[in-house]
């Protein structure tokens, strides 16, 4: 086989088993550790930023939330104090025209007259009563105006901390989804990187463990043909370069054994051919194929 022959053979297609993918334990399981390590960055990063986010979120309604209250505590208030405002113009105003119909009454009551001072005295009694009942009037209304805008208020109310309770449930709700998902999907990718990490560099230790092998060979005096890599091995050209390499000292080997055999048939003393024979024996040995 010349160096042609054996670089361009094809890649070995072997089946990869589970307990050999760790070759170089060190490297690869370094490598798996710092892939895994960012992944958990990465989506623990990811996991909180959403997080953080989703809360803002809900500070910034909460805050809304209550600043309306505030406001519309606020204009309640404000409303309150202008019908009371109209209420006592009102009452002011109704005070003054009474004061004159009383005036008026007494005015009648000191008549010499016994009949107007009759008439007055009876106008004078229905106008307490009527001003007794309009008072009680005046003071219901003024009471269940209060109570139906106390209930009003507190209905309101009762609905923006329903809908605001409801709202947290929801958003409670949404950030454990969002946390289960981050942690289910980040340990699926945990998980997944970490096999395809230990598969990636087993591709790159697998080549460099077989030539280090290799090497170690060489430095015994051993250059058996090589066996090619792995479909799917990575530094295919830098083995092919190894292999045009070991070749070439394969091929040397090849040519000094040609050159020690025809010293044989040379005249020379049987203890300088026993010692060539074993010498090309050894150098033949050395390039027996052998199933690394």
């Amino acid at each position: 086989m010349d160096a042609q022959e054996q670089v361009s053979q094809p890649p070995v297609r072997k089946k990869r088993q589970i307990k050999n993918l760790l070759i170089d334990r060190s490297y690869q399981l370094r490598y798996m550790l710092w892939s895994v390590v960012l992944c958990v960055l990465i989506f623990g990063g990811l996991g909180t930023w959403l997080i953080w986010e989703s809360r803002e979120s809900s500070k910034f309604m909460k805050q809304q939330r209550e600043a309306f209250i505030q406001a519309f505590r606020k204009e309640r208030s404000a409303s309150t104090k202008i019908v009371e405002k109209i209420k006592t113009s009102a009452r002011k105003d109704l005070r003054k025209v009474l004061k004159v119909s009383r005036d008026m009454l007494n005015v009648q009551l000191k008549d010499k007259d016994p009949d107007v001072r009759s008439l007055a005295k009876s106008a004078q009694s229905e106008f307490e009563k009527d001003d007794k009942v309009r008072l009680q009037r005046m003071q219901k209304e003024d009471a269940a105006l209060l109570t139906r805008r106390k209930k009003e208020d507190a209905a309101l109310l009762s609905q923006i901390k329903h809908q605001a309770k409801k709202a947290s449930m929801r958003r409670t709700k949404h950030e454990q989804r969002v946390l289960f998902f981050l942690v289910g999907f980040g340990l699926i990718a945990v998980v997944l990187i970490s096999f395809f990490s230990i598969l990636w560099t087993h591709k790159v230790a697998g080549p460099l463990f077989k030539m280090g092998r290799y090497f170690d060979r060489v430095s015994e005096g051993e250059l058996a043909t090589l066996q090619g890599l792995r479909e799917g091995d990575q530094l295919q050209d830098f083995y092919a370069r190894f292999q045009r390499m070991h070749q070439s000292l394969r091929a040397q080997q090849e040519y000094d054994v040609e050159v020690l055999e025809g010293l044989l048939s040379q005249d020379l003393s049987d203890t300088a051919k026993e010692q060539l024979a074993q010498l090309i024996e050894d150098k033949k040995d050395s390039l027996k194929s052998d199933d690394a």
